[in-house]
């Protein structure tokens, strides 16, 4: 994959969580999960709730898309666009990296097919069509009033019905088998 190519592909970016998780170092929750497995190990518990950290990484999925001038999408998405008086998108401060698969001459209805799979793979954060099922999902309103609180604060909080659902949940759970763990 050559630095230069600018032809059709996949792309995709990888960037920092908008909250506070988003601000921990990587080598943290790694260190946790590579720890708690043995020691789970050791005191006669299942080793599978180490696995839990990966709820934590500091950094996620954040777009997949397809174009025939990746690199022009990458440009437009990070610094906007004159042509299209489009500004970035709402995540592009959150510290961005960026992956394509280059899949040079393939027609429109191939590229699509592709970004659906992979969207479907990875689950981005910010797409919303084709990622409807996705329940980590921000929609573009949260994502532009998470940019206007980190532009004004330095940092944002994301906390909706769904994460309330899942904390519930989760402490339902724990608690139901309380005698298991």
């Amino acid at each position: 994959m050559s630095k230069g190519y600018r032809g059709a592909g996949v792309y995709v970016f990888r960037t920092r969580r908008p909250g506070i998780i988003g601000r921990m170092p990587m080598w943290l929750p790694v260190a946790a999960g590579l720890l708690s497995w043995p020691l789970l190990l050791m005191l006669g518990y299942p080793g599978w709730p180490a696995l839990l950290v990966l709820l934590i990484l500091p950094r996620h999925f954040a777009y997949v898309g397809e174009s025939n001038a990746v690199r022009l999408r990458k440009k437009a998405h990070l610094e906007g666009s004159l042509k299209y008086d489009t500004p970035p998108k709402p995540w592009a401060d959150l510290d961005p990296s960026w992956y394509f698969i280059p899949l040079p001459g393939a027609p429109k209805a191939i590229l699509r097919l592709v970004e659906a799979i992979v969207i479907q793979l990875l689950w981005p954060v910010y797409n919303h069509q084709k990622n409807l099922t996705n329940p980590r999902r921000i929609p573009l309103s949260a994502a532009k009033r998470q940019r206007g609180q980190r532009d004004f604060t330095g940092w944002s909080f994301n906390f909706r019905a769904a994460h309330a659902i899942l904390w519930v949940a989760a402490a339902g759970f724990i608690w139901m088998n309380r005698g298991v763990f």
